[in-house]
């Protein structure tokens, strides 16, 4: 039986090893890959930032460090965010631009491109697309209402696809009535305009206007009508010139452009490629910038409210479920390694050291809520893929998550007592100086205190125990933190939860 074993390991081991190495067996003396290899790039699932940010990180190896000059970006997407999609669409178009790598976009078979996908597709000079596959529908959608976004931002990305149409040979017009459904686009069947073959009927019209005798040469017919947005097969976009070719596979795409070397392809013919651990569903969810924002949210605030509540772990559970949520999605994005979590971590120890056992609020404090911060920035994109525009967005994000979280723990302290979560007991049992329960305390009432004074019997943070009328009980402070021994006052009762106030 280990006979056996040991044989299926070194089968195992030798096959992979066949796989990873292909790249390997390729580099020259210099560390090359030669000229003619055809490296075949995925770009599948949700768009994202940290797609982007891997498809960059990698795609920079591939061409700087191998030398690769010939990628193919497969795609099958249904898009994504529309930021991460222009990032990877100015990438790739400068790939070819300025860069001098021979680029290509493979849109599979039986699969599509569209929204910020159809873009990206758009930015390389050549599109192949396989049968019955599409590409289109780049109107930009609020992710989070799925409403079609306004005008503003429709004219944005109009400008951007009739960009990159312009510089690849693909017709403006097509690329624009992908974006925006209120376009009516026209193929000129005789006659020119400016010798574009399609055009929009604001562009049609005008030029009718300042040419009358124009009505009776050109001969239209419409390419796509109001109110529908243009999505194309295969048929169609090659009709339409988007598409260069149409080939049931990347093998005989590659046939048909007459590329002769050897096809690797990301992330299996390469050591160190394929950052992501999983492309589920759950995983793309939990990748969107709002999903992000929504569960740092949640962990401050419950973690800030079981320190207002003291004994409870139902908030603190749940904010450190949001977190645990938060470094998981990182970490199958390929965002997470251990550096952050261990920030986390320390962050997290310096901030309760702070609290519990350091008085004051100074050194350990501020240092803890800068490891915090950076922690959860550097979760937002894969290690060493920062740029400083992409610091600056992941900044705010968090920032903007932090204010937001101060928002919500006034509001859930507003709101806990008017709905009568604010009377359950969240202090434990009265108790005599020496240590013994008082009989009765968990159903006693302990109205009696109020405007009573007493001391401070530790730091309150903000809770803690307090000497009243001689005895030791579990008190709460009303805001801020009071330090051992100072004079408090009871301010409010609610069952048998004591809060206090400091007495300057």
């Amino acid at each position: 039986m280990n006979v056996r074993f040991l044989c299926a390991c070194l089968i195992v081991f030798a096959m992979t090893s066949s796989v990873t190495a292909q790249a390997a067996r390729l580099l020259d003396d210099a560390g090359k890959l030669p000229e003619n290899v055809v490296v075949v790039y995925p770009i599948l699932g949700q768009i994202s930032s940290s797609s982007y940010s891997q498809l960059k990180r990698e795609v920079d190896r591939l061409v700087d460090e191998l030398g690769v000059r010939v990628l193919v970006f497969e795609i099958s997407s249904p898009g994504g965010e529309l930021q991460a999609g222009q990032d990877t669409a100015s990438y790739i178009f400068d790939l070819h631009r300025n860069r001098g790598v021979d680029v290509y976009a493979y849109i599979a078979t039986k699969t599509y491109a569209y929204s910020a996908a159809a873009l990206i597709a758009l930015a390389a000079p050549t599109i192949v697309m396989g049968e019955n596959s599409r590409i289109g529908d780049i109107i930009p959608i609020d992710g989070f209402t799925g409403r079609e976004l306004g005008e503003k931002i429709q004219s944005v990305v109009r400008a951007d696809v009739a960009y990159y149409a312009e510089q690849n040979n693909y017709p403006v017009a097509v690329a624009e009535g992908m974006v925006s459904p209120k376009l009516k686009v026209y193929e000129l069947k005789r006659g020119n305009i400016d010798g574009a073959r399609f055009v929009t009927s604001g562009v049609l019209e005008n030029y009718f206007e300042n040419n009358p005798g124009a009505r009776s040469e050109i001969v239209t017919e419409v390419a796509s009508d109001v109110d529908q947005v243009l999505v194309l097969s295969e048929n169609e976009a090659f009709k339409y010139d988007i598409a260069n070719k149409i080939s049931p596979s990347i093998d005989h795409m590659i046939t048909d452009y007459g590329l002769s070397g050897e096809i690797l392809r990301v992330p299996q013919d390469f050591d160190n490629m394929g950052a992501k651990v999983t492309d589920a569903p759950w995983a793309r969810w939990l990748d969107y910038s709002f999903i992000k924002f929504l569960l740092i949210v949640i962990g401050i605030i419950g973690i800030a409210l079981e320190f207002k509540m003291p004994t409870t772990m139902i908030p603190g559970g749940i904010g450190l479920a949001a977190f645990f949520l938060f470094f998981l999605g990182g970490w199958a994005n390929g965002n997470v390694e251990w550096i952050e979590i261990t920030l986390f971590v320390a962050a997290g120890v310096l901030v309760a050291c702070e609290i519990f056992v350091i008085p004051g609020f100074g050194i350990a404090g501020f240092t803890g809520l800068g490891m915090l911060f950076a922690s959860l920035v550097m979760s937002l994109r894969p290690t060493g893929t920062f740029t400083a525009d992409q610091f600056v967005d992941d900044s705010l994000l968090v920032v903007g998550s932090l204010a937001a979280s101060m928002f919500g723990i006034i509001f859930v302290l507003w709101a806990l007592p008017r709905f009568g979560i604010g009377s359950t007991s969240f202090v434990g049992t009265a108790t005599l100086e020496s240590g013994a329960t008082i009989p009765g305390a968990p159903e006693a009432s302990y109205d009696f205190l109020k405007e009573k004074t007493g001391v401070a019997r530790t730091a309150c943070r903000p809770s803690g125990k307090a000497m009243i009328d001689n005895r030791e009980f579990d008190v709460v402070a009303d805001r801020g933190f009071i330090d051992r021994n100072a004079a408090i006052e009871v301010v409010e009762v609610q069952g048998n939860r004591i809060v206090i106030r400091e007495v300057r």
